[in-house]
């Protein structure tokens, strides 16, 4: 429905997810960069990193800026 719905909605063709994944297969990774770097204000963003404290925490403690660890009920430690 939501493919039908994009389609009717803004115009595009029945194909255009395949169009779409074609064009950024073709993209290189300064492509990508320039795309982040017009679009994404990355200061103000906000990460949420899911998974095994005993895999992901030393990665996670790389970030800069503020951490903050929560439980399985969502409250900060």
């Amino acid at each position: 429905m939501g493919v039908l719905r994009e389609s009717s909605k803004y115009g595009k063709p029945v194909n255009f997810v395949e169009v779409d994944q074609q064009e950024l297969m073709k993209m290189t990774l300064a492509d990508f960069k320039t795309v982040i770097e017009k679009y994404m204000n990355e200061p103000g963003m906000i990460y949420l990193v899911v998974g095994d404290k005993a895999t992901q925490w030393n990665e996670v403690m790389q970030f800069k800026g503020k951490i903050v660890e929560l439980d399985l009920s969502g409250n900060a430690k």
